[in-house]
C-alpha cells in the first residue's frame, strides 16, 4: 500500500470525530514540506512526502472542503532522542498485530470507554499487559526485543496501539517501535517517510 493509499484510509481514524471542539482536528494537514499530519490531540500521523502544494492546507477528512484556523505546532511534541528501540520486520507484524489486537480486546471488556494496555519491559523483551486486580483478569503476550535490557512499563491506549500497527502492517514495512521514559511519548516509525506518535497515560503502577 503506497502513502497516499494508507492517508486515504487511516486519516479519519487519526482525526477527531464532527462536532468536536476542535474543528481543525478534524482535518489532514498538508504542510509546505511536503508532508501531511492527522491528530486528534492523542495519536498522530505523519507521512512525509505525500504532496506538492505550495501553501499550507487544513481540509476536512469528512467533506474534503478546507478548515479555516491554524493547525497546531505539532512537530514541538515529536521527541528527537530516545532510549530504547523495538526492531519488528514487515514479515512478523502480522503476528503481532494479533497479538495486539486480543490485548486491544480484553482491555475493551474490561473498560470499553478507556482500554488499557501496558508495555512492560524486563530482561530485554516488551509485552503487551493488561490487567485487572479486582476481576482477576491478566492478558500477556510478546510483542519484541529490545537491543538493551532494562525495565520500564509505559500505559498505552489499547484501540491506538492496534491502530498504529495495523496502519504499518497494511503498508508492508519494517517498523521500528522508539522509547522514552514512561511518560514520554512513543513512535513508531518506518525510519523513512511514516510515523506514528501515541501520548503516553499516566497511571498507578
Amino acid at each position: 500500500m503506497n502513502k497516499q493509499a494508507i492517508l486515504a484510509k487511516y486519516a479519519k481514524k487519526f482525526a477527531t470525530k464532527q462536532n468536536g471542539s476542535r474543528p481543525i482536528l478534524e482535518g489532514i494537514h498538508y504542510a509546505t514540506d511536503g508532508t501531511a499530519y492527522v491528530t486528534d490531540g492523542h495519536i498522530l500521523l505523519k507521512v512525509r512526502n505525500v504532496h506538492t502544494l505550495s501553501d499550507p492546507t487544513t481540509v476536512s477528512v469528512h467533506s474534503g472542503m478546507p478548515i479555516e484556523g491554524v493547525y497546531p505546532s505539532v512537530t514541538k511534541i515529536i521527541p528527537m532522542k530516545f532510549d530504547h528501540e523495538i526492531q519488528l520486520g514487515a514479515g512478523s507484524l502480522k503476528d503481532v498485530l494479533t497479538r495486539a489486537t486480543c490485548a486491544a480486546d480484553t482491555a475493551k471488556r474490561l473498560d470499553k470507554s478507556d482500554p488499557l494496555v501496558r508495555l512492560v519491559a524486563d530482561n530485554g523483551s516488551v509485552h503487551f499487559v493488561v490487567h485487572d486486580q479486582d476481576r482477576k483478569t491478566e492478558f500477556r503476550a510478546f510483542f519484541g526485543n529490545t537491543l538493551k535490557v532494562f525495565a520500564a512499563k509505559w500505559a498505552l491506549n489499547a484501540e491506538f496501539l492496534r491502530l498504529a500497527l495495523s496502519l504499518f502492517a497494511d503498508a508492508g514495512r519494517d517498523l521500528t517501535v522508539k522509547l522514552s521514559g514512561s511518560m514520554s511519548p512513543i513512535v513508531l516509525t518506518d525510519n523513512e517517510d511514516i510515523e506514528i506518535l501515541i501520548l503516553p497515560y499516566r497511571v498507578a503502577n
